[in-house]
């Protein structure tokens, strides 16, 4: 049995993407996949065209009857993290976001721990902690 998911991370990691958030839901006559991705030094519109058309042709030779609308994007300056694989992705990269009792932070994730993250390699936040977190945008 196919597993669609694995297929498409395993296919844009062998591009030289990370998969940020993949989510997989049925749609008319098929199943529509949203892949967000990215890489160091950042996802254009011609790395997302790329990753597209070359998930798109593996999976039409691999599985020729199988009906997918896929929609390739970045992440996005104002989306917030939602699983904690992304603090990995985006170590060395500017963070901010509030924890649950409301204190909010901000600072370089310098480490990722499996329950947690280190900022500006001395503050430790539990990922049970945050409430929200997101790439820091300077304008």
């Amino acid at each position: 049995m196919l597993n669609l998911e694995d297929v498409i991370t395993t296919l844009t990691q062998e591009l030289h993407y990370h998969v940020v958030e993949l989510t997989i839901s049925p749609s008319r006559g098929g199943k529509r996949a949203t892949l967000y991705i990215y890489k160091e030094g950042g996802v254009g519109l011609d790395d997302c065209s790329t990753v597209a058309s070359s998930i798109n042709l593996q999976l039409e030779a691999l599985h020729p009857d199988l009906a997918l609308d896929l929609q390739v994007s970045t992440p996005g300056i104002d989306r917030q993290f939602k699983a904690n694989h992304e603090y990995t992705i985006f170590m060395h990269h500017q963070i901010e976001g509030t924890k649950k009792d409301s204190t909010q932070f901000s600072g370089e994730i310098t480490d990722v721990k499996e329950d947690g993250f280190y900022l500006d390699q001395s503050t430790f936040i539990a990922f049970a902690d945050v409430s929200k977190a997101k790439l820091k945008t300077d304008f």
